[in-house]
């Protein structure tokens, strides 16, 4: 899967397109890195429902060629086929109808544009290292709800494909990568996370499910104890209209 990522960088070089946007943006990291991999655009315009995200993608992205919008996924104000680009990256879980949030992806973009996603997954053969990135994000997701945030666990990744099936795009592209790290025992790294597991869990402390999440996160820091931390892996599909 290390190889991968290079052949995902060298098949984003091959795209020159005008107008781009991405779902979902929060900070914009997904922004970021399409800036350093495109072969050239001209514009992309993030969107998110949060205000106050978009505030912190605005000052993490200084490209003049970048813009933030606070807009609902569902009901882009954009005309049809308007884009040459649409993407989402890790946001597609955040939504209760994701293929609606695909099919609304397809009406803005041009007829041969192309829509990008981008996942992590939580199946298939994955150290406990990421294993442990997996049990986090699903422990996070289920207080999400309790708060009533809509947030869904780690999809497998046969569900992704077939979300991205339903579309009938052509030309299909999947790379299957995962980012490795040097050292997933990194203390930095790990402390910085079991610091995370607390304030998160007290956003629910009156909860009649507390006791039980408050177990979960003890079970959590002691596996990252045990086994570190990895990035899961994800898949990246390429696909044209």
């Amino acid at each position: 899967m290390k190889n991968q990522i290079k052949l995902l960088m060298s098949e984003l070089k091959k795209y020159d397109t005008d107008r781009i946007i991405d779902i979902a943006t929060g900070k914009g990291e997904f922004i970021s890195f399409l800036s350093r991999g495109l072969g050239n655009f001209q514009v992309i315009t993030g969107i998110d429902q949060s205000k106050k995200i978009l505030e912190i993608a605005r000052k993490m992205n200084k490209d003049e060629r970048v813009n933030f919008t606070k807009m609902n996924a569902y009901h882009l104000e954009f005309d049809d086929e308007y884009f040459d680009l649409a993407c989402i990256s890790n946001s597609l879980h955040h939504f209760k109808n994701p293929e609606l949030i695909l099919l609304e992806m397809m009406r803005v973009i041009k007829k041969n544009g192309f829509i990008f996603i981008n996942e992590m997954y939580c199946d298939g053969i994955q150290s406990k290292a990421q294993q442990n990135h997996i049990r986090i994000h699903h422990w996070s997701a289920k207080i999400n709800r309790l708060r009533n945030q809509y947030h869904d666990e780690t999809y497998p990744k046969a569900y992704l494909v077939s979300l991205i099936k339903k579309l009938k795009l052509t030309k299909l592209k999947l790379f299957d990568y995962f980012y490795p790290v040097i050292d997933p025992m990194d203390a930095r790294i790990i402390n910085s996370l079991q610091n995370i597991l607390a304030p998160f869990l007290a956003k629910i402390k009156n909860d009649p499910e507390y006791d039980q999440l408050k177990q979960d996160s003890d079970d959590i820091r002691k596996s990252l104890l045990q086994y570190g931390f990895a990035p899961a892996s994800s898949i990246f599909i390429i696909g044209e209209k």
